[in-house]
């Protein structure tokens, strides 16, 4: 299948304000704070980072190896987790305590995979890095340990977003590796265009000013990302519209979904954004798991 929506040319990022940025900052720092807070026994598991090569750049990765999953001499279940953070912040290490527990829980082996944040690098860099690192996993699944035929991928926010557009990449890309075995993704943003051309859900206008992120907060965020998608007298983007690499909802190979999980919140912003997914992976007949807390 061909490709649609390839980005011939990115115009000039708009300026940033200096304000934005040292809000940006602020908000990073509690997130490094935040992994003080998962208490995991370090007998318990192995922990090993890495960097992967990629046509721009190494990549930093940190895997997981709960119990003795690298040394028994067997191949295990995966997961490759990305990390949350409005496609602005975040890293390996916010999503420390994270990843340690899906690893302590599940058993499997967890790789978290960093990707280039906006407004330096915006879109699509965080999907092209995410789908470098599955595509390493795939190619030297043995060597680390990882069983290539369940290699789920999944993810946090922003993070499931990516997660969803690597996903489009593997399904469009079939002969280049594995399709992932599951996604696994809490409170994903799954429609990014209509939050660009200002078609806000109802929750998303319920919880305008919420606590953790607000509508304003998650707009600019965006803009950085997708600095390119302007609506003035007309669609100036044309190619953005429909893109599921953006707002996976949209698309048009969901039907080959593995099982999916997803995890969302009834006060959440993006509450509706995930209801409407879910149907969406209905019509599609996909297996997935919808979980909304209350």
């Amino acid at each position: 299948m061909k490709e649609n929506y390839k980005i011939k040319t990115i115009p000039e990022i708009p300026e940033i304000n200096d304000r934005n940025l040292r809000l940006i900052r602020y908000t990073q720092n509690i997130y490094d704070g935040l992994k003080k807070f998962v208490r995991i026994n370090p007998d318990s598991m192995e922990i090993v980072d890495f960097r992967i090569k990629s046509p721009v750049g190494n990549i930093p990765a940190r895997i997981y190896y709960p119990g003795r999953t690298r040394t028994d001499g067997n191949l295990h279940s995966a997961l490759m987790f990305l990390h949350g953070g409005g496609f602005v912040m975040g890293s390996i290490g916010t999503h420390d305590g994270i990843c340690k527990k899906l690893a302590e829980k599940t058993g499997r082996i967890v790789v978290s995979a960093a990707y280039r944040l906006a407004p330096k690098h915006i879109y699509p860099s965080a999907i092209r890095d995410s789908y470098c690192v599955y595509y390493y996993l795939c190619k030297n699944s043995e060597a680390l340990r990882i069983d290539r035929s369940d290699i789920a991928i999944g993810g946090t926010s922003a993070g499931g977003n990516i997660a969803l557009g690597v996903m489009e990449m593997c399904l469009r890309r079939k002969k280049r590796g594995v399709i992932p075995s599951a996604i696994v993704l809490q409170y994903p943003l799954t429609d990014i265009e209509s939050v660009l051309m200002g078609d806000f859900t109802e929750s998303a206008l319920e919880n305008a000013n919420g606590r953790t992120l607000t509508l304003d907060a998650m707009t600019r965020m965006l803009r950085y990302y997708i600095p390119y998608f302007e609506i003035e007298d007309g669609i100036e983007s044309p190619h953005l519209l429909g893109n599921p690499y953006l707002s996976p909802v949209k698309s048009e190979l969901m039907f080959q979904y593995p099982r999916v999980i997803m995890i969302s919140a009834g006060k959440d912003i993006l509450r509706d954004d995930n209801r409407n997914f879910a149907e969406a992976m209905a019509s599609n007949g996909v297996e997935f798991e919808h979980h909304e807390y209350k």
